[in-house]
């Protein structure tokens, strides 16, 4: 029987993230979230994580439906008005601007098929606060900062952590993420596998 050949191919993630250069602020305590804000992506646990790191400001971006209302009278009746900014959908660039004032991308999901966000941080220069699920270690290595998606406590950790993050660690994360994730690494691998493939045949 034929063998079955399977080979993973990841999203790319696109050049202006990769050429940006962010030059971090140490007084920046600005989160940010970026995506749909379905029950599953677990923003629940950042505002009640907010709660436990005073200072922070989160940033949620995305495009506006029934759930974000949801979030916004949940963010009323936490108090957290004055800490949560909401933006509708941004274009790369404005998204770039933003990454540029934040401290980390916040990535909370209970479950996720990838996080192509994520790549685009990191490649960006922005540290990345996950949650402990498998695919985000798949993907993220041992660049991100990961917490238990159920503890708010795990979060406000993970948040300290990220003051200890150093330059050279970003540049390592962003480096990485251009080796395994940039559209021009993912044209070789395919080709690469093209080419093993006929050699098979």
């Amino acid at each position: 029987g034929a063998k079955s050949k399977i080979q993973v191919t990841y999203e790319g993630v696109e050049d202006h993230f990769l050429k940006t250069h962010r030059h971090v602020n140490e007084n920046q305590k600005q989160l940010i979230y970026v995506g749909s804000l379905y029950p599953h992506k677990n923003i629940e646990v950042v505002l009640q994580g907010l709660l436990k790191t005073p200072g922070y400001l989160l940033h949620v971006v995305g495009a506006r439906n029934v759930f974000q209302e949801k979030i916004q009278a949940r963010v009323k009746e936490l108090q957290l008005n004055h800490r949560v900014k909401f933006h509708g959908y941004l274009e790369d660039q404005q998204l770039i601007a933003l990454f540029h004032e934040c401290s980390a991308l916040v990535q909370p999901s209970l479950f996720e098929g990838f996080g192509l966000t994520g790549i685009e941080a990191m490649a960006s220069g922005l540290p990345v606060l996950a949650s402990d699920i498998p695919i985000f270690h798949e993907i993220y290595r041992d660049h991100a900062v990961f917490f238990d998606p159920h503890s708010a406590e795990s979060f406000s950790i993970a948040v300290q952590k990220l003051e200890d993050k150093t330059d050279n660690q970003l540049y390592h994360a962003k480096q990485y993420v251009e080796k395994t994730f940039s559209w021009k690494q993912m044209a070789e691998s395919t080709v690469e596998m093209y080419h093993s493939v006929l050699q098979e045949s």
